[in-house]
């Protein structure tokens, strides 16, 4: 009589265990990587529609001027008054994220990063004071630092975490996959948070490269170790795409607003590169006999199959899911519903 009764509790037990599993919680988001801040209804619309209440926005970018031989701001972002509005009416959390090239923190002298810092606090602060924009919980840094740069940029957000505008406010940076994959030799920044880029991995100059943007079976090699990262970790996966132009078998630039149906009767096409028969004028781009464009997707396929691989893996049970990034032309390749199944990948 006792086999039944031990089958049933531990029966019961499993139950039990089940019915404890909580979903994570994942706050949406998404990124705004323009020079002007609309809130036109191809913004607001998507937005809405999932519930996205959380949105990333590049306030500026700081790039090493030669000429003066010192970190200077580029490409300052401009809100205009509506959708301040909108950021207000509808709640959505603003986080600026400020960019910072490595060449810059390369370049910048070690003894000199306490200024940038007083300089990207003065800069943010202003904009946000003259925008009238709301308290913000959270500043991004964003910087593909390398060995080389590692010090001082984590000198750098080191500072800034003293300052008034940062005390205020969480901390996040972004982490990408090399970094986080290889955290021994660079280091873990001093930050509250870090934003897991989980594309551009692959080597975008390198001809033989198949998709540089987004490949699952990549993206494994990065993430045996994903779960003992010791800094918190939000999420942000692709859903842009690009082409990159080679000529003479040698990485030649990006080009975004090309269509697939352009190349048609121009290029003749091999898997996901065109190879152009004759020298062509599209729009406003001169190409000649023989370049190669190589078609780059992030595919609804391949997102999934990236964040089946990453679930498992994140010990984080509350944090950010952002795609990258909130533009109708990206949004438009991809339906509700797809959106939607891709928001709720990681809640388990």
């Amino acid at each position: 009589m006792k086999k039944p009764l031990i089958s049933a509790l531990f029966f019961l037990g499993i139950l039990t265990l089940i019915a404890c599993k909580q979903d994570r919680k994942v706050t949406r988001a998404m990124y705004y990587w323009k020079t002007v801040l609309a809130a036109n209804p191809s913004d607001k619309a998507p937005m809405a529609e999932h519930s996205v209440r959380k949105l990333y926005v590049k306030f500026f970018d700081v790039t090493w001027n030669a000429n003066l031989n010192r970190p200077d701001p580029a490409a300052k972002i401009q809100i205009i008054p509506q959708a301040v509005d909108w950021l207000q009416n509808d709640s959505i959390e603003l986080v600026p994220a400020i960019f910072i090239t490595n060449e810059c923190m390369k370049m910048i002298a070690a003894n000199a990063t306490d200024e940038l810092g007083e300089r990207i606090n003065y800069l943010l602060g202003g904009m946000l004071t003259v925008q009238n924009l709301p308290k913000v919980k959270e500043i991004q840094i964003d910087c593909d630092w390398t060995e080389e740069s590692r010090d001082k940029y984590f000198a750098l957000l080191t500072y800034l975490k003293t300052l008034p505008l940062f005390m205020d406010s969480k901390l996040s940076v972004t982490v990408r996959m090399h970094q986080c994959k290889f955290s021994t030799k660079m280091g873990i920044p001093p930050a509250d948070r870090g934003l897991l880029m989980c594309y551009n991995m692959g080597n975008l100059k390198d001809s033989k490269t198949g998709n540089s943007i987004l490949e699952a079976n990549e993206l494994e090699k990065y993430i045996e170790n994903l779960n003992s990262y010791p800094l918190p970790l939000d999420i942000a996966l692709p859903l842009f795409e690009w082409k990159v132009l080679f000529r003479n078998n040698q990485f030649d630039g990006i080009i975004s607003n090309i269509s697939d149906s352009a190349l048609a009767g121009v290029a003749t096409a091999s898997g996901n590169n065109y190879t152009f028969n004759k020298d062509t004028l599209l729009v406003g781009y001169p190409f000649r006999k023989g370049d190669v464009l190589r078609v780059e997707k992030s595919s609804y396929n391949e997102i999934i199959k990236t964040a089946n691989l990453l679930s498992p893996k994140l010990r984080t049970e509350e944090f950010t899911l952002s795609l990258f990034h909130l533009d109708s032309t990206v949004l438009s390749k991809f339906s509700k519903n797809e959106l939607e199944t891709i928001y709720n990948s990681l809640n388990k």
